[in-house]
């Protein structure tokens, strides 16, 4: 076996968390060396859905959520489902999910995510200096409100808007047809979102980060890590017939992450959260913002090429055969937002997103292995959250004072003790 050297910091992963810590460890003087089979940006960042939501805080397990679970264990097709064949292996995340969608601990999640996505656009301007106008959009957002009564979910969202400061303007029908023109007639409720913004191609995105990356001298090795031996003084990296020695190593590597620690005995709740996108090309709207339509369980965002519909939430093993049928269920559902839609052309794609039980990443050295961080776990809010938290990380890896609370997001935060603690304490 080869040898690679003696390098800093080795982060593993190129996605958009990968690239933050990264770029946010060169801005601290450390020598950075990132490792991706596929290079920047061509994983799950790739087919993201572009939203970049400063305003982004409700985690996906919320109160009342338990009445759904028969449903998505028996329809293959709905928004959020659990593969069948993957059932019995994610009772644990499952439960550790219900236990996450009582009042008290939304109320935590919500805070932490708050903490990390308020402040994206003004990190993004820091990753992207002057191509920041070219990759950000700021054109705002709209999600809509199914029926004509706010349900207790709803209710409970408006009070968490309240309380963390986060103004969104209620729009009627009226409204929403002005600044949605053609939009089916049942779209009566809406909320719009000034402060959010877009992306306009994740992929470019990711790519002018990687460049930025590699013109600082930082070093791109195309090579997936299949294990991390940790010393003394650094750990080694083997790869291929290779092994590459740092000082210290950043896990990034999104789905594929507990792979990885558990070379290192290190297990945390991460399971892959597959997503779909439908990517519309020519399509006979011109949309200017994204909309979010939780009933229809998709987002649809304007890309240079067209538009994407990315959304619904599967539950099962990474390398499993993709159901393309959940993305080609998304064109019955937005055709139905927009009667009579036309596309020249469509795509489908699928991705697994790393996602734990209470939607807040894993961000952090690990205790039991100090020469070791993680950066995962931001389910389909990477894009959001993904650079405040390669700046957390990479504060906390160089010993500066956190920007943020840093205890939220510890990666040994799923201890069972933890769980039942939770579990057990009264709803609020």
């Amino acid at each position: 076996m080869s040898g690679a050297g003696k390098h800093d910091v080795a982060v593993i992963g190129g996605g958009i968390a990968g690239l933050a810590t990264a770029l946010n460890l060169q801005a601290r003087g450390r020598q950075v060396v990132l490792l991706d089979p596929l290079g920047f940006g061509q994983g799950c960042s790739w087919g993201s859905g572009g939203l970049i939501n400063p305003d982004a805080h409700l985690p996906v397990a919320m109160p009342g959520m338990i009445r759904n679970v028969p449903r998505w264990l028996l329809d293959p097709l709905a928004p959020l489902a659990v593969r069948p064949a993957d059932a019995f292996k994610s009772i644990p995340f499952l439960a550790r999910w219900l236990i996450a969608s009582r009042p008290a601990a939304v109320r935590e999640g919500v805070t932490a995510l708050r903490a990390l996505h308020r402040n994206t656009l003004t990190e993004y301007r820091f990753l992207l200096g002057d191509l920041y106008a070219r990759h950000v959009h700021e054109k705002g957002g709209l999600t809509l409100l199914p029926g004509e009564v706010p349900s207790a979910a709803e209710v409970l969202a408006a009070q968490l808007r309240t309380e963390l400061g986060i103004v969104a303007q209620e729009l009627g029908r009226d409204e929403i047809e002005r600044l949605v023109p053609g939009i089916a007639e049942f779209a009566r409720r809406g909320l719009y979102f000034a402060t959010n913004a877009h992306t306009p191609d994740p992929a470019d995105l990711c790519a002018a980060l990687g460049q930025r990356f590699l013109v600082q001298r930082g070093t791109l090795v195309k090579a997936k890590v299949d294990r991390i031996m940790p010393g003394t003084d650094g750990c080694t990296l083997y790869y291929q017939d290779t092994a590459l020695g740092a000082s210290h190593v950043v896990i990034a590597a999104g789905a594929r992450s507990p792979a990885l620690l558990k070379t290192l005995r290190v297990s945390i709740p991460l399971v892959a959260e597959r997503g779909y996108h439908l990517q519309l090309v020519g399509p006979s709207i011109d949309l200017k913002l994204p909309i979010i339509y939780r009933a229809g369980g998709f987002a649809l965002t304007p890309m240079r090429n067209g538009l994407r519909l990315g959304g619904t939430v599967e539950i099962a093993d990474a390398d499993a055969p993709p159901n393309h049928a959940r993305a080609d269920a998304l064109w019955g559902r937005v055709a139905r937002l927009f009667p009579g839609m036309q596309a020249e052309e469509k795509s489908t794609w699928m991705g697994s997103r790393p996602a734990l039980p209470d939607s807040v990443p894993a961000v952090g050295v690990l205790n039991r292995v100090p020469r070791v961080s993680l950066i995962a776990g931001h389910g389909h809010d990477g894009m959001i959250g993904g650079p405040a938290s390669g700046r957390l990380l990479a504060e906390l890896i160089c010993g500066e004072t956190p920007h943020v609370d840093p205890r939220p997001y510890r990666p040994e935060r799923f201890g069972w003790s933890t769980v039942l603690w939770q579990a057990w304490q009264p709803s609020r």
